[in-house]
């Protein structure tokens, strides 16, 4: 067998002479039990790392392939008619590959298939060893977006000249074999060493080709950007220094001279002009705080970096830049500033400012590769192995990430608890890199999150920084968001029982009291520790109890399996004062807790050589968790501090619970009440703020914006700027009239999901589609997965593939990709030209008023003897109604269809007033699902007809 082959170390014959089959297939589904066929074998052999021959050919499957096969491999029923059945070239195909590797992407479809039908038409399966480059990819490509075929092929520059053909899928992955074997070959010798040693568990053998590539190449020392830390390989650090001075001619004033400054590598636009001069002579003497509406397409960063460049080379200021995602801080960091340092000839240094959860923490992952106990654990290990070969940063967001779960992905990024003082990383550390380089950067980019967070980290005095708030329509709602919390009663009781189950209360064989139970000191330690732990969960059961017993009685809002009971800040302020004592004492078992288990720690460290695999991840789990229970504790700490700073009528409180059943899931929670105080704070620590944004007005004016930062009574600057978009020539608005009651929940959705079906049935067109919660993409995505579209259409869905960041990058990279979002699609998100080229809007996008939050805001409003939906829900669904629309058009250029799939924006009052809010200068027409395909392609045909007029008619002046 190869396997025992590649365990030879030094084989020479074996690197010689082993053949790889590189495979490919092409079928009419995903189920032989289901009489799938296969339709195309492509296979590429390959040796000694190059091509030495290609087979390919069609089968006929004699069965009928589906239109969306036919459509996604171009191979229609004709081609195949007169092909050989698979009976007839499975002689072929078997002695083609006996004796070789087997090699494919997904090996666990291609080869299980193929086997599938060799056992069909009588022949034996294969058994030969197998590869897959699916996993390959996985590890020794981190920062790639998606690992399907022809994204890696695009990100690697292969030539993919016809994706979802089996010939042209098995070139490809012959090549991206290749490719691969090459990045495994240039790794670090001990990268190498510890990628062999983790890669035991791969698909069939594809450990043991990692094991066999790289016994063949002899250690060698570490090139001069590369530098080893206790057992991990890293980038060496570039310390960068103080932001080099820089000199400015004085600042164009004139339209000419800006002209002149962005020849040629811009395009002027006038109203962008008067962006700029407004905000630098606003800064010339007392500034005040600007609120600018800039829509999409003026050139928005540029114009009001470049006049704050200016100010700065005068002042000396450090220029903040808030935006709504990472995915714009990076954006901002890569594109917007590189752009500015071309036109002005400048080296201005931008750092990008996160929290401490973005960043590895490098200590922690070495200790925690002891705690690994799954497949995809394993895998991730070995993939930060070699992305830290190549990351500068340390930023867990370079690596696209899905939502891992696990205790391990968790315990890798940064927090402070987790880093000793003697920790061999502290010099390499990526947080005091990050904190370093934030201090001497000209320009420093972070999130509103963080902003809204940590604004008192900059200095109050004397030299205030700059600061703009991009996509300030954000900024309410994460400050908000932000202010939330939670006093953590569930998460600390379900921390304390999984902890106290991994002491046991007996001593036994999967329990630390039974891997202790022959060692005095450590079993006495373990059941004071334990105590510990039954006291504090005891005390935080009696808080449970008291919260029902004097608030469980009020009036509740049910939504789905929840209760919401909102509660009045005064009676509660009473009541939490009688709690004082029970929460002294909880906060005195913390530390107890902390002390124990320092104490606790280095004897079982002492004893790390007596253990089995299984016995020290016990440990090494059960130590995990106990950091993480005391670092939830700044939660419960965090909670009461806020409880204290704020007024009760700036701030919200709430109980949520399960059911009425279910007192242990019972959560106090509160958050701010507006966002002002988040705002105060900033206007103390940085100068007057640039508050620009493609969408700040509600209706004509800013009243609502200004009112929900507490801006009413400052001096303030209001400007807006006019669209330079032609959407009467662009874009088109069509609502749907015979959809369902938005009140039918499942009925609804099956309906969303045939209008996504019949609108992106038949074309490639990119297309977006806007949820208002998740629950909707998961139903409609399930009925969308069981139709024939998937097979046709790439379908991403936030929440099930992946992290908002990751699904946006695949999106743009798409062809015909269908993306379903909420949240954070609805803003903050660019794709230009065919991109994106229909935009489908699925409910009018008022917030929920059954999520506790909103609860319990309206209840407050309504005290106060106002009304909720005026005065929140409508101005709120305005703005992010004109920020999802805003998401189709970008550039001059762009063309794309408006769906709205809610009648309510005709048939009522308050829908109507939110359409009237959107570009006047935008068509809009209505449509019956039955006829929406054909006006879609009516729509799309007349936009390119006149785009090919429009290029003959620029041929003739010339």
């Amino acid at each position: 067998m190869l396997g025992t082959y590649l365990r030879r170390i030094g084989d020479d014959r074996l690197q010689r002479h082993a053949v790889y089959a590189v495979v490919d297939l092409e079928t009419t589904g995903n189920s032989v039990k289901k009489q799938d066929r296969i339709i195309q074998f492509g296979c590429v052999l390959v040796k000694n790392g190059r091509i030495i021959d290609r087979f390919a050919t069609l089968v006929n499957p004699n069965r009928a392939i589906p239109p969306a096969i036919q459509h996604l491999t171009h191979i229609a029923q004709q081609d195949v008619a007169q092909a050989p059945y698979f009976e007839d070239v499975a002689p072929v195909l078997h002695q083609l590959l006996a004796n070789k590797v087997f090699v494919a992407h997904n090996i666990e479809f291609d080869l299980p298939f193929l086997n599938a039908e060799f056992q069909r038409v009588g022949f034996a399966p294969l058994t030969i060893e197998g590869v897959d480059t699916l996993q390959l990819a996985n590890i020794l490509l981190p920062t790639s977006v998606s690992f399907r075929l022809p994204h890696l092929a695009h990100y690697l520059s292969l030539t993919h000249e016809h994706p979802h053909r089996a010939d042209s899928d098995a070139e490809v992955t012959a090549r991206l074999l290749m490719t691969l074997t090459k990045r495994l070959q240039q790794l670090p010798t001990l990268t190498q060493q510890q990628i062999v040693a983790g890669s035991t568990a791969l698909l069939r053998q594809t450990g043991d080709y990692i094991r066999m590539v790289c016994d063949a190449i002899a250690p060698r020392p570490l090139p001069d950007y590369l530098m080893q830390v206790a057992q991990l390989v890293l980038c060496r650090p570039q310390l960068k220094t103080q932001a080099l001075p820089y000199a400015l001619p004085a600042y164009p004033e004139s339209d000419q001279d800006k002209q002149q400054l962005f020849k040629p590598t811009l395009k002027w636009r006038k109203t962008q002009g008067k962006m700029m001069d407004l905000i630098y002579h606003n800064f010339a003497d007392q500034p005040v705080p600007i609120l600018l509406e800039a829509a999409t397409g003026l050139g928005k960063s540029l114009g009001y970096l470049l006049p704050l460049v200016y100010r700065q080379n005068q002042t000396q200021r450090q220029i903040v830049v808030a935006t709504a995602t990472t995915t714009l801080q990076h954006q901002f960091s890569r594109e917007t500033v590189p752009l500015l340092n071309e036109v002005l000839g400048t080296s201005l240094t931008v750092e990008v400012l996160k929290s401490n959860r973005h960043y590895l923490n490098l200590w922690q992952f070495q200790q925690s590769f002891s705690a690994i106990t799954n497949e995809q654990d394993q895998l991730l290990k070995l993939r930060l192995l070699v992305w830290l070969t190549m990351t500068k940063t340390g930023d867990l967001d370079e690596l696209h990430f899905t939502n891992y779960q696990s205790l391990y992905f968790t315990s890798l990024a940064y927090q402070a608890w987790q880093q000793p003082l003697d920790s061999p990383f502290q010099a390499v550390d990526f947080l005091a890199r990050q904190q370093q380089a934030r201090a001497t950067a000209n320009i420093v980019v972070t999130n509103h999150a963080y902003l809204a967070a940590h604004a008192q980290e900059w200095p109050a005095q004397p030299a205030r920084p700059y600061l703009v708030i991009d996509e300030a329509n954000q900024f309410l709602e994460t400050a908000l968001h932000t202010s939330q919390q939670k006093l953590g009663l569930l998460k600390l009781q379900r921390q304390l029982k999984h902890l106290r189950e991994q002491i046991g209360q007996t001593p036994g064989r999967h329990n630390l009291a039974g891997l202790f139970a022959d060692t005095p000191l450590v079993a006495y330690q373990l059941t004071l520790l334990n105590d510990q732990l039954a006291q504090l969960q005891e005390q935080l059961i009696q808080v449970q109890q008291a919260l029902w017993q004097a608030f469980g009685q009020q009036p509740v809002t049910v939504d789905h399996d929840f209760w919401t009971i909102p509660l009045v800040s005064s009676d509660f302020d009473a009541w939490w004062t009688t709690q004082q004592t029970r929460c002294q004492r909880i906060t005195q078992l913390f530390a107890e807790i902390g002390l124990s288990a320092q104490q606790l720690q280095p004897q079982l460290k002492q004893q790390s050589q007596r253990w089995t695999v299984a016995e020290w991840q016990l440990q090494v789990r059960f130590f995990n968790q106990l950091q993480q229970l005391l670092q939830d504790e700044q939660q419960f700490q965090g909670f009461q501090q806020q409880l204290q700073n704020l007024a009760p009528e700036a701030r919200l409180l709430w109980l949520t619970l399960k059911s009425d059943q279910a007192l242990a899931t019972l959560e106090l929670q509160q958050a701010m009440f507006d966002a002002a105080p988040v705002m105060q704070q900033v206007l103390t620590h940085f100068e007057a703020p640039v508050l620009t944004g493609a969408t700040l007005r509600t209706g004509r004016d800013f009243h609502y914006f200004k009112q929900q930062l507490g801006l009413t009574q400052q001096t303030l600057i209001e400007k807006k700027l006019a669209s330079p978009f032609r959407y009467k020539r662009q874009a088109q608005l069509l609502t749907v009239t015979d959809g369902p009651s938005i009140q039918e929940a499942k009925q609804y959705s099956r309906y969303v999901a045939q209008a996504i079906e019949q609108l992106c049935r038949d074309n490639q067109r990119q297309t977006l589609v806007l949820f208002n919660a998740l629950g909707m993409i998961r139903d409609v995505y399930d009925v969308l997965s069981q139709s024939s579209l998937l097979q046709e259409r790439e379908i991403l869905a936030q929440g099930i593939n992946g992290s908002q960041q990751r699904l946006a990058k695949r999106f743009a990279l798409g062809q015909g990709a269908i993306l379903l979002g909420a949240a954070s699609f609805w803003s903050g998100v660019d794709f230009p030209d065919q991109q994106l080229e229909q935009l489908v809007i699925v409910r009018l996008p008022f917030a929920s008023p059954y999520e506790a939050t909103t609860q319990a805001y309206y209840q407050r409003l309504k005290a106060q003897g106002q009304d909720p939906f005026k005065t929140v829900a409508l101005p709120q669904a305005t703005l992010r109604l004109r920020q999802g629309v805003g998401r189709l058009i970008r550039t001059p250029q762009d063309r794309g269809l408006i769906v709205l799939l809610d009648q309510r924006g005709l048939t009522t009052r308050y829908g109507q007033q939110m359409l009237h809010a959107l570009p006047t200068s935008l068509p809009k027409a209505t449509a019956t699902l039955a006829t929406l395909p054909a006006q879609a392609t009516a729509f799309f045909a007349e936009k390119l007809k006149k785009r090919k007029s429009a290029k003959n008619s620029s041929k003739n002046l010339l």
